[in-house]
Formats: C-alpha cells, structure tokens, sequence
C-alpha cells in the first residue's frame, strides 16, 4: 500500500472495544489540508503491537501520479491539485512510535489546535487513555463552528450538517473547505460535536461562511464576513433560515461594561499619577506659588 511505512500493512481491529478499524480526520496540522490517524500493525516484525501513524495530504509528485495511474490533464478536473496521504512529519515520532490501541483529536482548553487522545495498555493489560498536546504550527489561524438544535446553551449538536467556507491565501488564491459535523456515531468513533478548519497563514477574513441541513427544501443559509480563529454555534432554528442564528463561544457584549469601567479607573489612575509629578515639578521650580497656583 503506498505511502505506508515499511512493515505496516494491516489496519489494527480491536475485537474488546469494538472490532473495527477507525480512521481519524483531521487538520492536525492547521495547514488547510486535513490528514489521516490510523491504528496500524506490523505484520513482518516480531512485535505486533500496535501503533497509530499520521499521515498528511501533501500535493501529488508526477511519480506518485503515474503510480496511481492519474492523468496530467482533464477538461473537468484540475489534476494538478491531487493530493496523496504520506508519512506526516517526524515531530510526530513521539506519538506515532508508542503502543497505542486508537486514538482520537480534541482540542483541549479551546487552545485552537487539534491535541491527542491515545489509548493504551498498562501491565495488568488495563486501558487508560494518555493526552498529548499538539505544538506543530500553533501560530496557524483556525476557524471552529457547531450545529445546534437550539441557542449554543441549549440543545444538542446537529447529527450529520455539513459547513462549508471559502479562504483566501496570501497569495491571493481562492480555495473551498467542505466538513461534515459527527458523521459517524457508532463503534468508538468518538467524534467531535463541532467541526474545526486549519487555515494556515491568511491574511483575510472568511467569505462565504455556509451551514447546510440535510432535510426537505432549501435549509443551507450563509455568512460574510468571518474572522479566523472565531468559535462558533449555529442555529438552524426552522426552515425560515433568515432567522437562522449565528452566535460566537465568548460574547463580548457581555463584558463590555466591565472593559468600560475598567478603562475609565485605568484613565483616572494614570490622570492622577500625572498631575502628582506635575506638581512635583512646578514645586521644585517655585516653591512659592504652589500655595495659590496648583498649574
């Protein structure tokens, strides 16, 4: 199978948790182009413990697609974009080199990033699970959004709505980004109630920001602009989707009187630290007219 390492060639089944193999999606790497997780064996060393190996999806060399049989060029289709999963970057040996049973993404702390959930083994054969925060690319820009049932504090998530942007390169190119929210549900798929977008380094804001529900009629409904790194809850609250809420994890609204009142006591305390040296300073210059004139 190509772009595996060597040895690993058989997707690991756990019979006890489940007995299927799971193959994890997912930005990791904050580049735009999600990449792959998947629990793998190696069948020709005398270890066969598992291990899970990323892979990232990285532009096609001209080799790759003669492997592949793909054509250089089609009418219908840009084949110059194809894209290949390989071996993801070494930085990620740490993970991919311990005995790991699955493993999951979640973005602890809501730090934006896509950190690491695995599962392992200790010597009584028990299974805990181990968390390890992801540093690769921390200063890429992000963008999060959640389907709701209802308002973001109430509700669940919405099964299977599928979002849909267009970012803005440096460069000025225009590329399109389609994910699904909790597609999957069954045999220890552990996914996320909310979608989340790598944006890499852009210097734009979000355009065409759409949410999608698969029922009968038209219920997709679209917002521009959006800011990258924003968490965001969607609402499709009933087939009228201008009425369709959009609403963002943390109000500011909400803590603007307390930024308002904050500034002010800042203001008065740097006023008042002010007029003390000013006075300080026509004293020493005459010590006589401070008595009637404090300027």
């Amino acid at each position: 199978m190509p772009g595996l390492p060597d040895g690993y060639t058989q997707v690991y089944l756990a019979d006890d948790i489940g007995g299927t193999g799971v193959i994890r999606y997912g930005d990791f790497q904050l580049d735009g182009k999600p990449g792959i997780a998947v629990t793998l064996v190696n069948n020709n060393g005398k270890d066969r413990s598992p291990q899970t190996k990323f892979f990232s999806a990285d532009v096609c060399s001209d080799d790759e697609k003669k492997l592949m049989n793909i054509p250089q060029s089609s009418d219908n289709f840009d084949f110059s974009k194809c894209r290949y999963f390989r071996t993801a970057d070494s930085l990620l040996d740490p993970i991919q080199n311990l005995t790991s049973y699955s493993l999951s993404f979640f973005d602890f702390a809501e730090l934006g990033t896509f950190s690491f959930m695995v599962v392992q083994k200790d010597s009584k054969n028990t299974y805990y699970i181990s968390t390890y925060y992801n540093y690769l690319n921390v200063d890429y820009y992000f963008l999060k959004a959640s389907g709701k049932t209802k308002k973001k504090d109430l509700g669940g998530t919405c099964v299977g709505c599928s979002f849909q942007m267009i970012k803005t390169e440096v460069n000025g190119d225009k590329h399109p980004a389609v994910q699904s929210q909790q597609i999957s549900m069954s045999h220890t798929r552990l996914s996320l109630p909310y979608i989340f977008f790598g944006l890499g380094r852009i210097n734009n804001y979000i355009e065409n920001f759409n949410m999608g529900v698969l029922k009968k009629g038209s219920w997709s409904f679209s917002w521009s602009p959006i800011i990258p790194n924003s968490q965001l809850f969607v609402s499709p609250i009933n087939s009228d989707v201008t009425k369709w809420k959009i609403e963002i994890f943390i109000n500011p609204t909400k803590a603007l009187a307390l930024i308002i009142i904050s500034t002010v006591v800042v203001l008065l305390v740097l006023g008042l630290i002010i007029l003390y040296y000013h006075r300080q300073e026509k004293f020493k210059e005459n010590p006589s007219d401070m008595v009637y004139n404090f300027f």
